[in-house]
């Protein structure tokens, strides 16, 4: 900066004003107070507001010592003024303080615009009043400042603007208001001292009324008071009676008020920190109240939607396998009246009304969040007692069933995974999922729910059976499910089944190893769940072929293909049924078929699959479907096909199955009857339906 520009300041007095030594600097402001009353007594104004544009350009400096010299120079010029001269400039010296200083990262240069602004607002007086409401909200910002320092002059200043409001009438009460309210529910500790000092202050003076804006700050003051109470809870929670305590709080979370119930989740959320496993007795209770919390949409209700979202996680890590359980009836607590306090065992939970309260919010809600919250306390509850609630899953299994047709996919999924733990829950034997009540209960019910409603099969089937399976044992499962459909009497919704459960089992990652085992057929179990399967895949021709095809029984799938669409009519040709040969010849070229395409290279060993390809193609309309598979067979080489029946290599014996090629064919031909004399009935049945 050149000599003219720090005018009418010394070059000495600007280096030393600037130097980052403090003491330099106070000497250099000991020199401008001198400069100043020399400029005052001369009634020269305009050197003083030359002086104080080159304290302000100091202060927009990118320097952090030329700003500390700067704000230096405005309290030094504003002390050296005094009444009445400072009073013109006073507007100017306080700008530029509050600009320069609030917001820098810097402690000191933040305490010496405190000090700064401290003498300018000491020297003006009354002059500050235009400019009060900046003052006050930065001296508000200050309070809570990190360095204590900054904060000891932040209380210097506060107590200079409560002398100031009480000796100028010219205070505007009602513009510092909207200041006072907006931070009336601070979370900061000092801040809410602060606002209930300055309101006890003015509540002092007579000429300033306190009473019209009450209203506005009431709601806050209380929660300020609470807040203190909880302080102290925090300080001696082990003299605090939480139980008789948080009866109370359940009642207020149900508040229809928002503000009661934000501030009731809060301390509930609290004490549930505090308190611990000694909660657990009203685990029912919180939950009746707190769970209705997780459906909240409201942006303004978003902090106690999330404080419900922790209040009921951390009371779900309170619950492990060494919680001592009891069963009493739960009655749910009036909404004027505190919540009764539930009796199990110290420190236990009283499971009977927690799985009431659980089942009915289930059961009642159409909230996703709380739906589920809801279900993840279920597998938790699975998880860490199982034995606890095996007695009670009379009363959860049918609420949970009537879930898997809901819309949210997480449901769903969390659902599988709550019946996946019921489905174990075996206490003879927990490890025999065969031996459950509970697993042939959920298969049946799971058909059921499939049968009486087809969109739910086929938007959710396969998500929910892939679950299941890798939840539970696949052989199992599937076992169970073909059991179960060969004894139902919907044909038309056996063989949609049959159909998704084929595709779940060619096509699932989470089955390769049962795909293994099939094609594979090297145990007893596997030979035994093929025929369980072919005898249900038999209700459904191109499933049945599929299986074949899979197991690698090319023999047999060519007498089924012999015995598609024939002269007898046994086998309707229909729209869903030339759909199913496309998806099969689709199949064929995936991955899953990559063994079967390579045994194409060796016809002499495997003409049944060949012949049983050659059939498909023949039962096929010209369609995509048609090219797709004539060119395939169009690759296997003619010298190969066309050579002798005697071969030079050795044909691959398949393993000996429980039902001979002559009572699996049977099997097929009692499905095909049946399917038959199912037609003729629904046919018989429309047509009485429309003649009536």
């Amino acid at each position: 900066m050149a000599e003219v520009e720090f005018s009418p300041l010394t070059p000495s007095c600007y280096r030393a004003l600037t130097d980052k030594l403090y003491d330099k600097r106070k000497i250099a402001a000991a020199e401008i107070e001198k400069m100043v009353r020399d400029f005052v007594m001369a009634n020269n104004t305009a050197m003083l507001d030359q002086l104080l544009g080159v304290f302000c350009a100091m202060c927009d400096s990118p320097n952090t010592n030329t700003v500390k010299g700067g704000l230096m120079g405005v309290g030094a010029m504003a002390v050296a003024m005094g009444q009445p001269s400072v009073v013109p400039y006073a507007t100017a010296m306080i700008e530029t303080v509050l600009t320069c200083f609030v917001k820098s990262h810097e402690s000191r240069l933040r305490y010496y615009g405190c000090e700064a602004l401290y003498n300018v607002c000491k020297s003006v007086r009354s002059a500050t009043m235009p400019s009060f409401n900046r003052v006050w909200c930065a001296m508000a910002q200050l309070k809570t400042d990190p360095d204590l320092n900054v904060r000891s002059g932040a209380d210097m200043l506060d107590r200079l603007l409560n002398d100031l409001v009480v000796e100028c009438v010219q205070f505007d009460l009602p513009s510092l208001m909207p200041h006072v309210r907006d931070r009336v529910y601070t979370d900061e500790r000092i801040v809410r001292q602060l606002i209930i000092s300055w309101l006890g202050h003015l509540h002092s003076l007579p000429e300033h009324d306190l009473l019209p804006f009450l209203p506005e700050l009431l709601d806050g003051l209380c929660e300020s008071l609470l807040q203190r109470f909880l302080d102290s809870i925090h300080k001696r929670s082990n003299t605090v009676n939480f139980a008789g305590m948080i009866s109370v709080l359940i009642t207020h979370i149900q508040s229809q008020d928002p503000n009661t119930q934000r501030v009731a989740v809060c301390w509930t959320k609290e004490f549930v920190a505090l308190a611990g496993p000694s909660l657990l007795p009203q685990l029912a209770g919180i939950l009746l109240a707190v769970l209705p919390c997780l459906a909240l949409q409201d942006d303004t209700r978003q902090l106690t939607k999330e404080n419900a979202k922790t209040i009921s996680y951390n009371l779900m890590q309170l619950v492990r396998p060494d919680t001592s359980v009891g069963n009493a009836p739960f009655s749910p607590p009036a909404a004027a009246a505190p919540a009764p306090v539930q009796t199990p065992p110290a420190s236990g939970i009283n499971l009977q009304a927690v799985v009431e309260v659980l089942t009915s919010r289930l059961a009642d809600t159409q909230s996703v969040p709380t739906k589920v919250a809801i279900l993840k306390w279920f597998r938790h509850l699975e998880e860490q007692l199982p034995e606890a609630m095996y007695q009670h899953l009379d009363r959860v299994f049918p609420v949970l069933l009537t879930k898997l047709s809901d819309p949210a996919d997480e449901v769903v999924v969390l659902n599988i995974q709550v019946l996946a733990e019921i489905c174990s829950a075996n206490p003879a034997a927990p490890q025999e999922i065969v031996g459950s009540h509970y697993f042939n209960t959920v298969m049946e019910s799971l058909l059921e729910v499939f049968e009486n409603n087809l969109g739910l099969l086929e938007d959710r089937g396969p998500i929910i059976i892939r679950q299941l399976c890798i939840l539970l044992s696949a052989e199992q499962i599937f076992r169970t499910l073909a059991t179960s459909l060969r004894s139902n009497t919907n044909l038309d919704f056996v063989s949609l089944m049959i159909r998704q459960l084929n595709t779940i089992l060619l096509t699932s990652a989470e089955l390769y190893e049962l795909r293994t085992e099939l094609r594979l057929l090297t145990t007893e179990e596997s030979r035994g769940l093929f025929v369980e399967l072919y005898r249900t895949w038999c209700l459904n021709p191109i499933a049945t072929i599929s299986l074949c095809l899979l197991t690698q029984n090319y023999e047999h799938a060519l007498a089924v293909v012999k015995c598609l669409p024939s002269s007898s009519g046994s086998i309707e040709v229909t729209v869903d049924y030339l759909t199913e040969l496309d998806r099969l010849v689709q199949l064929l070229e995936t991955p899953i078929f990559t063994y079967l395409r390579l045994q194409l290279l060796e016809p002499w060993l495997y003409p049944e699959l060949l012949d049983t390809l050659y059939g498909l193609l023949m039962t096929l309309p010209q369609t995509e479907a048609f090219t797709v598979l004539r060119r395939r067979l169009d690759c296997v080489p003619n010298h190969r096909r066309q050579q002798d029946k005697t071969p030079s290599g050795v044909r691959p014996q398949r393993p000996k199955l429980p039902m001979s090629d002559e009572e699996l064919l049977a099997e097929f031909h009692r499905a095909t009857e049946r399917r038959r004399q199912y037609r003729e009935l629904s046919h018989t049945s429309n047509l009485l339906d429309k003649l009536s």
